[in-house]
């Protein structure tokens, strides 16, 4: 036998009315509003449940006068502390049982206040009892459906710890290879300046052969000055030989034909002498420039194959790490004036950078 549904204004002060079910819970996919044991075709019934301490959920029905079936919006349930039961459980006052039961449902079934109203007799109503099954048996499977997806969620949960985890792994090896590539390149710069404080420093010796090589281009043109001034005075002595030996047969003629002349003759055979030891004198010098002039070219061309070996040493050393002295080059390292220098120069000293110059360009 059913109880006639309280007013909101029969409720006692510790009974707390609950929201409707018409709520995310009771609208889940795969779950009906409506209980098929309460669904008929000529009345729509609104539910009202009372949840008493320690009792299970007891719905208690009500008709309304438009014929539907029960839909989310017109399913409403109550939840005071004690309504179902016996009338003499609206007296028990077990707080912890009370509030115990109160907070576990209200997990599920947010709580609005909606007022009861009354219920009319129907014989096709069901029992508040078999309703109160129906509807745990949907809250059972809510519960199921909750559970199977709580732990869908725990599935996807670690797959997502799984690849960020990866993620990690695969962050901490990119960071390990690009502190590697640092490593490297930090020690290519350092060959880089190893190898252009090495081109900084040849290029210094060159500049000093090449010095040493202008002060001997110098010293060589002077000695070659000389020479042709003693080659100029050489050409003038022979010069005047040849007129002595001239006018020596003049005067020899000028002595078969001038007796008076004879002394004269004796005295300009006597000049003759002297210039012809002035002139072997001279020789004798000429000689002398010749063999210093000599002895300085073998001077120097001892000191320039000095010079190409030490530029073929200098040059296979070059040779060996030539792409590194190319890079060194290629940023700067080289100043294009010095190659002007060497090519004005012309010596040997700058043939390694003329070469490395063309090979640049």
């Amino acid at each position: 036998m059913s109880r006639s549904p309280r007013k909101t204004d029969d409720y006692p002060p510790h009974e707390i009315p609950m929201r409707s079910f018409s709520n995310r819970l009771l609208t889940r996919p795969g779950y009906e509003a409506t209980s098929p044991s309460v669904s008929t075709t000529s009345t729509s019934y609104t539910s009202s449940v009372w949840i008493s301490p320690g009792r299970s959920l007891e719905p208690e029905i009500r008709s309304d006068a438009t014929p539907s079936t029960v839909s989310p919006g017109n399913l409403t349930a109550h939840f005071p502390s004690s309504s179902l039961g016996s009338e003499n459980d609206d007296n028990k006052d077990d707080t912890s049982t009370r509030h115990g039961s109160y907070t576990k449902l209200s997990q599920f079934v947010p709580m609005t206040p909606t007022p009861a109203t009354s219920i009319t007799s129907n014989p096709n109503i069901r029992t508040p009892a078999a309703h109160d099954s129906d509807s745990l048996t949907r809250m059972e499977h809510d519960l199921d459906t909750a559970q199977s997806d709580a732990e869908s969620l725990r599935a996807d949960m670690r797959l997502l710890e799984k690849e960020l985890s990866n993620r990690q792994s695969r962050l901490e090896e990119a960071n390990k290879t690009t502190e590697s590539a640092n490593d490297a390149i930090r020690t290519a710069r350092s060959e880089q300046q190893r190898l252009a404080d090495r081109v900084r420093e040849l290029s210094e010796q060159l500049d000093i052969e090449r010095r040493n090589n202008k002060s001997r281009t110098d010293t060589i043109d002077e000695l070659r000055q000389q020479v042709t001034i003693k080659e100029n005075e050489l050409r003038l002595a022979v010069s005047e030989r040849d007129t002595l030996r001239t006018s020596r047969v003049a005067l020899q003629a000028a002595v078969d034909e001038l007796q008076p002349v004879q002394t004269e003759v004796a005295t300009l055979r006597d000049e003759l002498e002297r210039t012809r030891a002035d002139l072997e004198t001279a020789h004798t010098d000429a000689a002398e420039a010749l063999q210093r002039v000599q002895d300085l070219e073998a001077e120097l061309d001892a000191r320039v194959s000095h010079e190409d070996e030490v530029h073929q040493s200098i040059a296979a050393e070059v040779g060996d790490s030539s792409e590194s002295v190319f890079a060194g080059v290629r940023v700067g390292l080289w100043d294009p004036d010095e190659f002007e220098a060497v090519q004005d120069n012309g010596q040997s000293g700058g043939s390694v950078l003329l070469t490395l110059q063309a090979q640049l360009t």
